[in-house]
């Protein structure tokens, strides 16, 4: 899921992501690559002197879609030529609270 487009960090914009962020829930399966790479199509071409990062938030477990380390790489690599960073935040795995 994209959370927030491409967009300056402004003070409203980094709350609104905040605020989304507080929404996300987990759902069972992660297309780690696909959701990078939408993000990374997000920023177009784009400008040398700006900042150009995907931000890839994860518990790391790349399990639809592309998983393939090496191809992971690759594109990583394809990426960083564009001038595109991404930065990659590991998050615990989610387990729902029970009551006893």
């Amino acid at each position: 899921d994209t959370l927030l487009g491409a967009t300056p960090a402004t003070p409203a914009a980094k709350a609104l992501a905040l605020s989304r962020l507080r929404m996300v829930e987990a759902r069972g399966s992660t297309d780690l690559c696909g959701g990078w790479l939408s993000g990374a199509q997000a920023l177009g071409n784009p400008e040398p002197q700006s900042i150009n990062r995907v931000l890839l938030l994860s518990d790391g477990l790349a399990n639809q879609g592309e998983t393939n380390p090496d191809v992971l790489a690759r594109r990583a690599a394809e990426l960083s030529a564009k001038g595109i960073a991404t930065s990659t935040f590991g998050l615990p795995r989610w387990t729902p609270k029970t009551d006893n």
